[in-house]
């Protein structure tokens, strides 16, 4: 009842706030599309909280600040499987915005801040993703992104290396399991992202030297013999 209240309240002030003020106006109309979508949440309606979510995202000015402030309400409560569900498209949705703020902001500081947001993104992503195949996306797109903006391959922040790490870890343990070509996919994607950041310092060679392990038995078709690939060449 007390939400439904103050989305009214919104409504009534943003029907009587001047012409002259539509930088106070655009901030108004978030505040209310936010309190709409608690509303629905709250009420279970997920289907017109998620279309409510993504219309936040297109909102013209929307900022990653707003959208932040989705994501923490939606997984403060991923005990829910629609929660979270919902927390991940607006991780997703997050993710996109704050790269559209990556290319087009030009202040140092800013692009810094900005920057670790995005490392801190994909890596809950990566942290809530249901499966190998998800993850793995994830990997590639962290390479990319890297690959393709300075500001984020020059900032020095733990999330990328932890994603490194994570997939090189991972793929050693598929390779373990005889599943060498998905392994040997994870230890790629590892790979990508130590060339795309120019701030990790860990070692590449052990990481080509197990991909060639990997690549070799895959060729010889030696799907239960991975097992004498050591568990992990790199200590998280």
């Amino acid at each position: 009842f007390m939400l439904d209240h103050g989305v009214r309240s919104l409504e009534r002030a943003g029907q009587h706030s001047s012409a002259g003020h539509d930088s106070k106006q655009a901030q108004h109309k978030e505040w209310l599309h936010y309190l709409r979508f608690r509303v629905e949440l709250s009420k279970g309606n997920v289907v017109t909280a998620t279309e409510l979510l993504q219309e936040a995202s297109g909102v013209p000015g929307s900022s990653s600040r707003m959208l932040v402030l989705y994501v923490q309400l939606c997984l403060c409560k991923q005990e829910n499987f629609n929660c979270l569900s919902l927390g991940v498209t607006a991780l997703q949705l997050l993710l996109q915005k704050l790269v559209e703020e990556l290319q087009h902001n030009s202040q140092t500081s800013r692009l810094e801040e900005t920057a670790v947001m995005v490392q801190q993104t994909l890596q809950k992503l990566v942290e809530l993703a249901k499966n190998d195949g998800d993850k793995l996306k994830l990997f590639k797109q962290a390479a990319d992104l890297m690959g393709t903006n300075e500001a984020l391959s020059s900032t020095p922040t733990g999330h990328m290396e932890w994603m490194l790490i994570t997939a090189y870890n991972r793929g050693i343990a598929l390779a373990q399991q005889g599943k060498l070509n998905e392994a040997e996919q994870h230890i790629y994607a590892a790979l990508n992202i130590q060339r795309a950041a120019k701030v990790l310092s860990v070692k590449e060679e052990e990481m080509k030297r197990a991909l060639q392990i990997v690549k070799e038995l895959a060729e010889e078709e030696e799907t239960g013999s991975a097992s004498y690939i050591p568990a992990s060449l790199i200590q998280p």
